[in-house]
């Protein structure tokens, strides 16, 4: 009789979704387990979003009084502005409890040009320096590098909202290398449409009046279940072999939440909160994502029905 009950009752349990052991709930990592996910891009819990990053700038040298190099690369752009779109990920990460971070939760951004791709954790970048960049709102140490808010509180409970500004530190530095090419009129040295830009910081110490004026780097946006904004404004500095720019520059992300690879974001709470789940839906096509199942979970559950079947049948 056992034997023809059991292939009934294994149609009646179905395997649940649940975290796999070993898991620190203090950690922000998620456990080695979930195949199919670039550990490099994905591997902490928390929301993903795929979009775009559009970068402004708008050289202000002839103002600033800015000579110290030969070059006129972008002379054209003088007190207007230029843009260029890269394609681009964004995380948002929940803050480890042990982590030295005075912020939320965490912030990182990868961003190409377009027509490329991201490569994965194993292979080296399909397109130069000058067309991609990342960084993350926190240094290696894990000190910030934007200090940051929810300006929403419980008040909205659809929509983390939050602002902030820049480390004044001069070691915290955020990165914005740019090729001109396309954009900038032609320079006879192919070289001097390659730049380095940084945010610039307040100086103390600078020699020129306006360095120590200057206003922090800012940062603000939202994010929630479907979508994600992010502006970064500010004063860079970009140098190329012959040239250096400065300018009011802005960076703007703009994207779509990646469901696949995020965890459930858990809106209305003082500070964002993810349900750290392993549980993936796979899309049409089957990509990268997968489904982690607990099989100890499932076991469980039929011994239960087995052992109340049991008792149900005695006489």
């Amino acid at each position: 009789m056992w034997a023809r009950l059991i292939p009934i009752l294994l149609l009646l349990v179905k395997p649940t979704v649940s975290r796999v052991s070993p898991y620190d709930i203090d950690d922000i990592e998620r456990p080695d387990n979930v195949t199919g996910l670039d550990v490099k891009y994905y591997g902490n819990i928390g929301s993903y979003y795929n979009g775009t990053l559009i970068v402004r700038i708008s050289p202000q040298r002839k103002a600033h009084k800015v000579k110290p190099l030969d070059g006129n690369a972008c002379g054209e752009y003088e007190d207007r502005t230029f843009e260029f779109i890269w394609d681009a990920l964004v995380g948002l990460i929940p803050t480890a409890p042990n982590a030295p971070s005075p912020n939320p939760f965490f912030l990182s951004l990868y961003a190409w040009d377009e027509g490329y791709r991201l490569p994965n954790e194993n292979e080296p970048a399909n397109y130069s320096e000058y067309q991609g960049t990342w960084f993350h709102t926190f240094s290696s140490d894990q000190k910030p590098i934007f200090y940051f808010g929810i300006t929403n509180q419980t008040d909205n409970d659809r929509s983390y909202y939050f602002d902030g500004h820049m480390s004044t530190e001069f070691m915290r530095q955020l990165d914005i290398p740019f090729n001109a090419s396309g954009i900038c009129t032609p320079t006879s040295s192919k070289e001097d449409l390659l730049f380095k830009g940084t945010y610039m910081v307040p100086d103390s110490e600078a020699h020129l009046e306006w360095m120590r004026d200057l206003s922090v780097p800012t940062i603000r946006g939202y994010f929630n279940l479907g979508r994600a904004y992010i502006s970064i404004s500010g004063y860079l500095r970009a140098i190329s072999e012959e040239t250096e720019l400065v300018g009011k520059a802005e960076v703007v992300f703009q994207g779509q939440i990646d469901n696949a690879r995020s965890d459930q974001l858990l809106l209305g709470k003082k500070r964002p909160e993810w349900n750290a789940t392993l549980g993936f839906s796979v899309p049409a096509g089957g990509d990268v994502a997968s489904v982690a199942i607990s099989t100890k979970s499932w076991k469980t559950e039929l011994q239960g029905l087995v052992l109340l079947l049991g008792l149900a049948l005695l006489p």
